[in-house]
């Protein structure tokens, strides 16, 4: 166990402060690589701008419809023959049409904006999940070095009673030199112990360094800076009005309510009917053996005709059943909505709860820790006057190591909690960078 936690409080709480910053900047950092790097940010940021592109058309009117019509056989007419045509018609939806299928194209591309917040908040988090389970891995292989130190030096004085003359004898509980012996065995054994802990905590730690680099999309291998203390979190002031008011879940859903809104305005203009316009030129010749007059003089004169056409929608079940569908989607948008609603306040008060009891644990394992530091220091002095046996020694030190590890977990598990709840609120949003 670290002497400057457990006996020199004061010492850690000067540099607490600069600890903090050092732990957030870095994890700042990080997450802003991983929010540019992900593929799956970047899946979802494309996603997004391909929902944009589907806007620009929404708004459009259909291509115009141009035709040319070529007679193999002129056909005769009062005016001369007619030998080819060529017609334009331009059709127009009902009026507010285009721009209920634009805004609902907009509504979409926004849910699909939310949709990339969410998988980049996601990966914010899951590299702060990792990042403190890391430190508090650290933590622990550093504590765990620090206790190897203290039985080497258990062991020091052991060997030192065992071979000096004034040890044959304990002052205290008549133990013998033989019995020092049997102490060196014990305490090896016990290092052998730490030792295999160490070894299985360093690989714990190096597989989470190469998960952290693949979740940041770069070589496995690369360098991570690690602090060296793992610092409890700054809770955050958030409630949870302002969870609601921020959360991009809801607002994805409130989204794609609206797109179901314009598309049920869209599928009733589509009920209306559609008007086009057009015009029509006639190429004709001249036609033989017409007489002088106000006819012949038309003879083989080019016509130009304006179109009209309107488009009757008589059949009225496929926009009624349209119209159905839209409303039932949008139905199921608002409900799921106040779903979401109640399943963030279970959240938040999930991670108000383990707020409290990460807290709870923290300060229970700084008192045993405090308390058993000091008992190990007693007993390692009584000792060495044949007052303590090596036994009660071990047991001591052995719940000093649980209480120790235990609080590095304790405060991952308060860190992560803060992180979710920061999730929850969309604190660590970094999707701005991206555009």
């Amino acid at each position: 166990m670290k002497t400057n936690k457990n006996m020199l409080c004061l010492v850690v709480m000067l540099l607490m402060t600069s600890v903090v910053y050092s732990q957030t900047d870095s994890l700042n950092s990080y997450m802003i690589i991983a929010a540019h790097n992900n593929p799956k940010v970047k899946a979802a940021y494309s996603d997004y701008l391909a929902s944009i592109q589907r806007v620009i058309p929404a708004g459009q009117l259909d291509d115009p419809e141009l035709s040319f019509s070529f007679y193999t056989k002129p056909m005769e007419q009062v005016n001369g023959k007619q030998v080819a045509s060529v017609s334009f018609m331009q059709m127009f939806p009902w009026f507010g049409t285009l721009k209920a299928a634009k805004l609902e194209k907009s509504w979409m591309a926004q849910a699909k904006y939310q949709k990339y917040r969410i998988v980049g908040i996601e990966i914010a988090f899951s590299v702060q999940k990792l990042w403190y389970a890391m430190l508090s891995v650290h933590e622990q292989i550093d504590a765990i070095n620090d206790n190897i130190r203290l039985l080497k030096s258990l062991e020091e004085v052991s060997l030192y009673m065992y071979k000096s003359p004034s040890a044959m004898y304990g002052k205290g509980n008549g133990m013998s030199g033989g019995n020092r012996m049997s102490d060196q065995l014990r305490i090896q054994v016990e290092e052998n112990k730490l030792a295999e802990q160490k070894e299985n905590a360093k690989s714990q730690f190096d597989l989470m360094k190469r998960q952290f680099n693949i979740l940041l999309h770069r070589d496995e291998n690369i360098a991570i800076a690690i602090p060296d203390t793992i610092s409890e979190s700054l809770k955050p002031n958030l409630n949870i009005e302002d969870i609601e008011r921020h959360n991009p879940v809801l607002s994805m859903q409130k989204a794609e309510g609206q797109s179901y809104v314009a598309q049920r305005e869209m599928a009733k203009k589509m009920g209306m009917p559609m008007i086009g316009t057009g015009l029509e030129y006639m190429f004709n010749k001249k036609r033989d053996g017409m007489s002088d007059g106000v006819m012949s003089n038309m003879n083989g004169m080019d016509m130009l005709a304006v179109m009209f056409k309107v488009s009757v929608p008589i059949y009225r079940k496929k926009i009624r059943a349209q119209q159905k569908a839209a409303k039932l989607m949008e139905d199921n948008a608002n409900e799921s909505y106040v779903a979401i609603i109640d399943e963030i306040q279970s959240q938040y008060d999930d991670i108000m709860r383990r707020l409290d009891e990460a807290k709870r644990n923290i300060k229970l394992c700084d008192t045993e820790t405090h308390i058993l530091s000091k008992t190990v220091q007693l007993m390692h002095t009584e000792y060495t006057n044949g007052l303590s046996s090596i036994t009660d020694i071990l047991q001591t030190q052995q719940t000093l190591i649980d209480f120790s590890l235990k609080r590095f977990d304790a405060v991952a598990e308060y860190n992560t909690a803060i992180a979710e709840l920061e999730k929850l609120a969309a604190t660590n949003d970094y999707s701005i960078n991206n555009k």
